[in-house]
């Protein structure tokens, strides 16, 4: 059983399913970040890049699934046999491996406080979604059982800090949930094979094949899912907890809003070769061009793309305050490429 896991928080104190999944004002209203951007963007110049060679590496394994707290790197490092381990890696580029002899261990999510990934069982049967503390590594608690294998990939949400997953369990089904292991809600069954995740206020968003979809919390679980777009086939989806991002096979990216209430697709770009992963900043949608072994920023008003990086084999990505965080299975090694802040 394949699982995907989203997470995301923000500084509602409340765990109260109805204040962070249902209820209230939708935000039509508020301007959103696309908005924000045309106006002029975020606070700040844009940054760019210390050029696309490769920094010194950071010897990690090899890494599989990447994320970030915006400061720190975590990552799942494959030890080969079916084992693997848990690494934070601090903004120097200094390593600490917070657990290892993990069996199976797929994806990875970050919160204020913990790591989540997903974790078998050397005996068979659960696999379970299962977090410990993101500075030491104690604590360790299983959350959610599932079925024989796990992915998860992180996303902020508006309120409060929830989950969101996708089970192969009755024919794939997707999930949100409190990030503290209660609060189960089923979203939607009968989905197949779920690529990604990602969550973005009310709403949960997911890739199935080649198509789009998203689901309001608190809608029955038969309910038929909204189709957002259909375009190649889905390999990542990534949010900021407004603004949702898709890559497409078909060599696109493409942006929507969890604001409207009828989805309005924008097509960033469509010239990519065979994106694979995607990271967001306030400035740029970043995306793994394996076709090109390179890593490039779309710009979120423009569509401009630039390279920032090129490498062997590069994998996975995540962003942080000081710069883009590559993972590269064939150097078995983490990249950073600084930013640099310059006008516009």
């Amino acid at each position: 059983m394949v699982f995907v896991l989203a997470l995301g928080q923000s500084g509602c104190s409340s765990l109260s399913l109805d204040g962070l999944f249902g209820g209230g004002d939708d935000g039509d209203d508020e301007a959103s970040a696309t908005d924000k951007l045309e106006a002029g963007g975020p606070e700040g110049a844009p940054p760019t890049f210390g050029g696309a060679s490769a920094p010194t590496p950071v010897p990690v394994g090899t890494p599989t699934y990447v994320t970030s707290d915006g400061n720190t790197v975590f990552l799942v490092a494959d030890r080969g046999d079916n084992r693997g381990a848990i690494v934070r890696v601090a903004p120097d580029g200094a390593t600490a491996v917070l657990v290892d002899d993990v069996h199976r261990p797929t994806g990875i999510a970050v919160d204020g406080a913990r790591v989540y990934f997903g974790a078998g069982n050397p005996d068979g049967g659960w696999t379970y979604l299962r977090s410990i503390d993101k500075q030491t590594g104690a604590g360790t608690r299983d959350a959610y059982g599932s079925g024989a294998g796990s992915s998860l990939f992180t996303a902020l949400a508006n309120q409060g800090s929830t989950i969101a997953w996708a089970s192969r369990d009755e024919q794939g089904a997707v999930y949100r949930a409190l990030a503290d292991g209660t609060g189960m809600t089923t979203l939607a069954r009968k989905q197949g094979a779920v690529a990604s995740v990602a969550v973005a206020g009310p709403w949960v968003y997911w890739a199935q094949s080649t198509q789009l979809f998203r689901q309001r919390t608190g809608v029955a679980p038969d309910a038929p899912p909204e189709l957002v777009v259909a375009r190649g086939l889905f390999t990542s989806v990534v949010s900021d907890g407004l603004e949702v991002f898709a890559a497409s096979d078909d060599g696109s990216v493409v942006a929507t809003s969890a604001a409207d209430e009828t989805p309005v697709i924008r097509v960033l770009t469509g010239a990519l070769v065979s994106p694979r992963a995607l990271a967001v900043d306030p400035w740029f949608v970043y995306a793994v061009a394996t076709g090109t072994s390179t890593v490039v920023g779309i710009n979120r008003r423009s569509g401009r793309t630039v390279e920032v990086w090129k490498g062997q084999d590069p994998y996975a990505i995540a962003v942080t305050s000081s710069g883009l965080w590559v993972a590269d299975r064939s150097a078995r090694a983490m990249f950073v490429v600084p930013k640099i802040t310059a006008t516009r």
